[in-house]
């Protein structure tokens, strides 16, 4: 399923909460926070923050069935 802004915007906030806490690097916050920037879908996000805390993070809803009208 393809990200929105938003959502890039929440997985960039754990990625910025993770480094404040120390569990990342800056050299490792600033890879994963380009590769957030840059992705397109929910497989490309999720691998970044799977080692990290995650709080609140929405889960994306399966698209719901297309009805032939």
């Amino acid at each position: 399923m393809r990200a929105s802004d938003a959502d890039r915007d929440n997985y960039a906030a754990v990625l910025q909460e993770a480094y404040a806490q120390g569990r990342l690097t800056r050299q490792e916050y600033d890879e994963r926070l380009d590769s957030v920037l840059r992705a397109k879908t929910y497989a490309e996000l999720e691998p970044l923050v799977a080692d990290l805390p995650t709080g609140n993070l929405p889960v994306p809803k399966p698209p719901a069935p297309l009805v032939p009208v």
